[in-house]
């Protein structure tokens, strides 16, 4: 039985792509599991979370045997937004990923100017399938984009963005690319095809530029642990709850 194109490109993500949605975004912080945890509890979402819902954020340690183990925490996933956020320590010291419990995958841009106001850089990844014709969160466009928030000594926050998204059915745009990040850009913006400007090994190669290997498995908890921030407030009316399976319309949701 021969695959589909999304098949052989969902290959080549994290864990294969079955962990779709909630893998199709990676947030890298540049700091320690601790502090990351600690900027997020005690920084500007956690006096935000407290002060809007009326309860604190709260932590606690998880342990599973696969990355897979680790991610299964973050079951149900959740809309509009996501209650819980798993840090995970990587093989390079420097930097702790990010995975949330939001149903359609993360969308890190807010975390990012939380850890911003922290001085904590930040470097965010997607690399989502194009398949808008899917159910569930197959239905979003594709996307392939490298992201940054850089904090230079001054304590002034630049961002950088380079990539390509869909911006409907069939039309791609590049996003980004203006300027050159501080490890320099890789893509190429000659390419007749849109989506050619920045392929998934450019994707792989301005990541490794960082130290970063998003889509390799054993580059995440080497010591087969993490920390889970969730809010502790009462789940809200309007909270909708699913299965991964559901998430992905493998299955079908009651509402």
């Amino acid at each position: 039985m021969s695959i589909t194109s999304r098949e052989k490109y969902e290959r080549e993500l994290l864990l294969g792509g079955r962990w779709l949605p909630v893998t199709k975004s990676v947030l890298f912080v540049r700091a320690p599991v601790s502090e990351a945890v600690d900027e997020i509890m005690n920084g500007v979402r956690g006096q935000h979370v407290a002060r809007h819902y009326g309860s604190p954020l709260r932590k606690r340690p998880v342990a599973g045997e696969s990355l897979a183990e680790l991610l299964a925490g973050l079951i149900p996933l959740e809309s509009p937004e996501g209650r819980r956020s798993l840090f995970i320590q990587t093989a390079n010291p420097e930097w702790t990923a990010m995975f949330t419990s939001a149903w359609r995958g993360q969308d890190a841009h807010s975390a990012m100017v939380w850890f911003a106001n922290g001085s904590i850089e930040t470097v965010y990844i997607t690399d989502t399938p194009h398949d808008p014709n899917h159910a569930a969160y197959r239905s979003s466009y594709g996307a392939r984009l490298i992201e940054m928030y850089e904090i230079r000594e001054s304590d002034v926050t630049i961002g950088h963005a380079l990539g390509v998204r869909a911006v409907n059915k069939r039309q791609w745009e590049v996003a980004g690319g203006r300027d050159e990040f501080p490890v320099g850009n890789v893509w190429r913006p000659e390419a007749v095809r849109v989506p050619d400007r920045f392929t998934h090994d450019h994707l792989v190669q301005m990541a490794e530029r960082f130290g970063l290997r998003p889509f390799d498995e054993d580059f995440y908890a080497p010591d087969g642990t993490g920390i889970m921030v969730e809010r502790t407030d009462p789940v809200e009316w309007d909270q909708r709850r699913a299965t991964l399976a559901q998430a992905r319309g493998e299955e079908p949701h009651d509402s």
